[in-house]
Parts: C-alpha cells; sequence; structure tokens
C-alpha cells in the first residue's frame, strides 16, 4: 500500500492566490491613506484662505475707518507696483494740518489686484499700528493676500459709494467668502 504523504507547506496556487489577496488589500489601504492626505492637505488650503480673508477683511475695516472718502478706480501713483487704476482708494486726512485741506493734507490707500494677488499701495504703518503720515514718506507697497482677486460687488443691497467700499475676496480655487462692507468714517465740523 503507498501512501500518498504530502510534504508540509503551501503550493504554488495557494501563494499566488495569497499574495493577489495581499495587493489587494495593501492597494486599499494605500487608496484610503492617499485620499486621507488629499483631504487634509484641502482643508488645509481652504483654512489658509479663509484666515487669509479674515485677516484683509480687518486690514481693509481699519483703513477705512481711518478715511474721510473711499474713491473708485484712483490712478495709482508712481510709488506703486502696479500701473493703472486701483480698485478702490481710501483718502485719509493727516492727523496733524488743516482737516478741511483735502488736496494736500490727505494720503491715500489703494488696493488693487496685479499678477494674481491682492495689493496694498500706501502709507507705511508704524509697529504701533499708527499710519505714517510723514510729507514726502515713500509708499509702502506689497501683497496683501496672495492668489486671490479682489472685486467690488453688491451685497444686501448696498453698492460702493463714496462712504462705502462693497467688495468680495475670489480665490482661483473656488473659495468666495461672503462681500464685506467697510465704511469710511464720518465726520461733522462745525
Amino acid at each position: 500500500m503507498a501512501s500518498c504523504r504530502r510534504s508540509a507547506g503551501f503550493t504554488l496556487v495557494e501563494l499566488l492566490v495569497a499574495l493577489v489577496a495581499g495587493t489587494v488589500v495593501f492597494a486599499a489601504a494605500g487608496s484610503v491613506l492617499l485620499s486621507q492626505v488629499r483631504s487634509t492637505s484641502n482643508l488645509e488650503v481652504a483654512q489658509r484662505q479663509r484666515d487669509n480673508a479674515v485677516r484683509l477683511d480687518y486690514l481693509v475695516q481699519v483703513e477705512a475707518s481711518e478715511a474721510a472718502v473711499v474713491e473708485v478706480a484712483r490712478a495709482l501713483p508712481d510709488g506703486c507696483v502696479g500701473t493703472g487704476d486701483a480698485l478702490a482708494a481710501f483718502r485719509v486726512p493727516r492727523d496733524s494740518g488743516n482737516y478741511l485741506d483735502t488736496t494736500t493734507n490727505v494720503s491715500f490707500i489703494y488696493y488693487y489686484n496685479l499678477g494674481g494677488n491682492v495689493r496694498r499701495c500706501g502709507p507705511p504703518v508704524h509697529r504701533n499700528g499708527v499710519l505714517n503720515h510723514t510729507i514726502g514718506a515713500a509708499l509702502h507697497d506689497g501683497v496683501a493676500v496672495r492668489n486671490a482677486r479682489i472685486e467690488l460687488v453688491s451685497c444686501a443691497g448696498q453698492s460702493t459709494n463714496s462712504q462705502q467700499l462693497v467688495y468680495r475676496l475670489i480665490y482661483p480655487a473656488g473659495y468666495a467668502p461672503a462681500c464685506s462692507i467697510a465704511r469710511a468714517r464720518t465726520v461733522f465740523i462745525r
């Protein structure tokens, strides 16, 4: 009687089946991991865009509150990087001199789009947050928000006029925060 003895171990077919099953499991796990990394990255980008929109909104709100008048499409001066017209300009009275002299005793803060970025051009800001209105001081021009643009909009029945700026920040990736309204201060002179 011949006995059919099987040696310990796996057959080639069993090894191939295990290899295919393992590959499928690792591929699924890799896909889930890659999806999670992409999702986290997208969330980080969206959060960064929201943070930048809030920072710009705060900056515009503060500078508008210093302004006496909001102007649209004012020509950019030579000290700014861009050429053409600014989207909006704030006419800010200097803290010394004749307040009623609105031609020479003012500084302008310009916001405009250039190269896919929102830029701010105007008097530099001291460390304590006060604008440097020194006559003849060089303008400071810099990027306020990268990879975005600012545009004038109508919102909640409001539109831009000499006393307010109604705007929205737009990102190419599709994130668009709600519109914002920045109001110039109202001054009563007796």
